[in-house]
């Protein structure tokens, strides 16, 4: 195996050869096949036919975290820092759950966010840009809507209709540029004010998603340098890399417990 598949970055990393959608180099060449496809057939989301129509105050916010390996986060990793520990206190306390430990069926984010957020099956991965999204059906059921996106899932993880949008990405078909809110945001904690202020009191059904850069390498990026001690100097590159991906997997639980 080459070194590019050898890699431990959760970077098309050797996981990737079992997907099922294919090597890393395979979901590449599809990547330009969808571009050049979304560009040709334009914008064709449907809009979601919904069941119920909801009016009590409820708040759903949906977190879509990015390149995390398999036991990041749980019971088993509480002792990683203060954040992940208070996470796994509030859980013991009943305040949440942790799910059973799964893998995505791609680590090419331009294809597992569209499956995540309209719950396509790989083998249906073409109903992944016409599919209304988890976003999209609260829409249609009566919710206020945001997308905040910190992060980049391509042309077929964006959907019209909702009432905020904001991000370093625009995620609105209907805007194809930015419309400044957010453009500057780096950290995912950067995001949240912004949700804090579209939340308010919950008088209403709300509901967000928070696309965030997770763990997403570069590692030492995902963090501000001035939230951990000094980096020590004599360290391996595999242990710095680990040191800094463990870092940020902290960061993302403070992230978390402040959403929470």
């Amino acid at each position: 195996m080459d070194d590019f598949h050898d890699h431990k970055a959760p970077l098309f990393g050797a996981g990737t050869l079992a997907s099922p959608l294919g090597s890393a180099a395979e979901i590449l060449l599809d990547k330009t096949r969808l571009a050049m496809q979304y560009h040709e057939l334009g914008y064709r989301r449907r809009r979601a036919e919904p069941s119920i129509h909801i009016t009590a105050p409820t708040l759903a916010i949906f977190i879509i975290g990015e390149s995390a390996r398999a036991q990041t986060y749980g019971p088993g990793q509480a002792g990683r820092g203060p954040a992940s520990s208070e996470l796994d206190e509030r859980i013991k306390r009943g305040l949440g759950s942790w799910l059973p430990i799964t893998c995505a069926s791609s680590d090419g984010t331009y294809l597992s966010v569209p499956l995540l957020l309209t719950a396509t099956r790989p083998d249906q991965r073409d109903e992944a840009p016409v599919a209304p999204t988890v976003l999209g059906i609260l829409k249609a059921s009566g919710f206020t809507t945001a997308w905040l996106a910190n992060n980049e899932a391509g042309e077929d993880a964006r959907e019209t209709g909702h009432d905020l949008y904001a991000g370093r990405w625009t995620v609105n078909p209907d805007q194809p540029y930015n419309a400044n809110i957010g453009e500057h945001w780096r950290f995912d904690e950067d995001m949240m004010p912004l949700a804090r202020s579209f939340i308010g009191d919950v008088d209403r059904p709300t509901g967000l998603i928070l696309h965030t850069f997770g763990n997403h390498v570069a590692y030492m990026d995902r963090y501000p340098v001035h939230f951990f001690p000094v980096e020590p100097p004599s360290l391996s590159s595999d242990a710095l890399e680990d040191l800094r991906y463990a870092r940020a997997a902290e960061y993302v639980a403070r992230t978390i417990l402040q959403v929470a």
